[in-house]
Parts: structure tokens; sequence; C-alpha cells
């Protein structure tokens, strides 16, 4: 048997996996990562503040309540919020149709929006991202732009079992 082994040159620390904020019960519909320390100083943002939104699901409950790639989440009901898994938690303490009110900082601005949550759609999972780029189930290759403008390649390979 061969077991498909996942050949992939680093990501970079700061560019940590988005993972989007969604539960079993209620669905956001964001593509999220951590805030580096150069986006936060721009920001004015203290230490470790907040989750940068990468992508926004057409259609999902965050795109209806007006929230943008390049949001950075600093607040969730008004509890600050420093990781991708804290704003998935706070999600996951509530039920579809629950309402938020989400503090995001906007460039320079502080902007506060408010939405239902939704339900996972049926067809949830068909495209992912991993590093801010999207792909799908059982793409076997791809490639990952980077910061300095050059491109990660990726790939997975069926490695045997011993």
């Amino acid at each position: 048997m061969r077991l498909p082994v996942l050949l992939l040159i680093a990501c970079l620390a700061s560019a940590a996996e988005p993972t989007p904020a969604t539960t079993a019960n209620a669905w956001l519909g964001v593509g999220l990562a951590e805030v580096d320390d150069a986006v936060a100083y721009h920001l004015g943002l203290e230490a470790d503040l907040g989750v940068m939104i990468e992508q926004v699901v057409p259609g999902g409950p965050a795109a209806g309540m007006g929230l943008k790639a390049f949001d950075v989440v600093v607040a969730v009901d008004g509890a600050a919020v420093y990781t991708p898994r804290a704003l998935q938690h706070m999600v996951g303490k509530h039920a579809v149709g629950d309402t938020l009110a989400i503090q995001v900082r906007r460039g320079a601005e502080t902007v506060t929006v408010t939405g239902a949550l939704g339900s996972r759609p049926a067809d949830e999972g068909a495209v992912r991202t991993h590093c801010g780029v999207p792909f799908h189930p059982g793409q076997r290759r791809g490639t990952v732009p980077q910061p300095d403008g050059s491109v990660m390649e990726w790939s997975v390979e069926d490695e045997p079992t011993k």
C-alpha cells in the first residue's frame, strides 16, 4: 500500500496556515491568518492582537456583514481576538442565526460590523487554502507565491510503506 506524503517547502512562520472560522453549528465563511509584526505595526495594534481575514466566501455570512479580505478582526462581541483558533472558538460558541458584533481594523479605521452566522453549505470544503493559496482536495501539486516575488512549488507524492 502506498501512502501520500506531502512535500512542502516551509511556509513562512509569520504567514500561518489560514483556517476557516467555522464550526459544525455555525459558519462565518472566512479564511484566516495570524497578523505579522509589520501589519500590527502599521495598524497600530498591540502585540499579538488581531487575526487577518485572507479570504471571504462569496455569499457567506461574513460577506453579508461587509467583512473584506485584509480586514483584521480585533474583537468579537467585545472580547479581544489574538489567534485564528480563538476566533473559531468564539464562533463555535454560537448557533446558526446568532448575531455577532465583529470589530475590525480596516486600514487606519476601526469598524464594527454585525450580522448573523450561517450554516455551512453542503459543498463546503470544495476549495480550501494553504498558506493563503486556494487548492482543491485531491490536488497533487501547486504553487505558493512568496513575499519576495518568488514562487514555492509543492507536490504530493506516493511513498511506499515499509
